[in-house]
């Protein structure tokens, strides 16, 4: 079981490589062809949270129980953006608010984007893998201080675009 944990913490450390690098790729793409505009700031400011996977990843293949709180509390972060994301687009688009029409393939990536950041929070709350990083608490308080903290990293991200938005 071990083994199994071992691997799939390396399966994930990889596949968090792999999505910075395609988003890294994908903004100097549009930063060719868009040149850099307010629109590409404030979509490469959306998605700079995606960036706090990089210690994330050193610090889960590096086996530190600090990067078990740090993963989980990103993954929360990510999730909670994602559903609200989610449900402002829905409700634009109820009220027709939105400039962009409805994108069926849009919104099933959105949601399995939610399943998966479900899935890795659920993983890293098997009692193996907590004890595999150390962490000895119990789940309901984890998921309090979770919650919590992906709650403080979610406004403060808000507040920072807001901030860059008014610069802009």
């Amino acid at each position: 079981m071990n083994r199994f944990i071992s691997n799939t913490i390396i399966s994930i450390s990889i596949i968090q490589c792999i999505l910075i690098l395609i988003l890294s790729i994908y903004y100097f793409y549009l930063g060719i062809e868009w040149g850099m505009n307010e629109r590409l700031m404030l979509l490469m400011l959306s998605d700079s949270a995606y960036a706090l996977l990089i210690p994330s990843t050193i610090a889960l293949l590096l086996r530190k129980q600090w990067g078990w709180w740090y993963t989980v509390i990103v993954y929360c972060k990510l999730f909670l953006a994602k559903i609200t994301a989610v449900i402002a687009e829905m409700y634009m688009l109820y009220n027709n608010t939105i400039a962009e029409p409805f994108q069926i393939s849009i919104f099933i990536f959105d949601v399995l984007l939610i399943f998966l950041f479900v899935a890795v929070i659920c993983f890293f709350f098997i009692s193996k893998v907590r004890s595999y990083f150390c962490v000895q608490m119990k789940k309901n308080v984890l998921l309090f201080f979770m919650i919590i903290s992906a709650l403080i990293l979610y406004v403060m991200h808000v507040i920072t675009m807001l901030l860059v938005i008014k610069l802009l």
